[in-house]
């Protein structure tokens, strides 16, 4: 069985999974991880794993911007 799981990880140290795109809090991050587990793992009592996540693994979304009207004034112009 393979199944895709978001682990959301708070900076206290709470943890909480969810199937689905995450929604964050401002001190949570999400991980989404691929989970593969055999049949022969459910005759087992226990099931142990560790999961480290290094500093090079993280990837830091970028954001492109198009400016599509060029005539937007800002607030502070005095309507000039």
């Amino acid at each position: 069985m393979t199944k895709q799981i978001y682990l959301i990880v708070s900076r206290g140290g709470s943890i909480r999974h969810t199937i689905n795109l995450p929604r964050l809090a401002r001190d949570e991050i999400a991980i989404k991880l691929s989970v593969t587990i055999p049949s022969s793992a459910f005759r087992s009592p226990i099931v142990e794993a560790s999961l480290d996540v290094k500093d090079q693994e993280i990837i830091v979304p970028t954001v492109s911007v198009e400016v599509i009207n060029e005539e937007v004034k800002h607030a502070d112009t005095d309507g000039e």
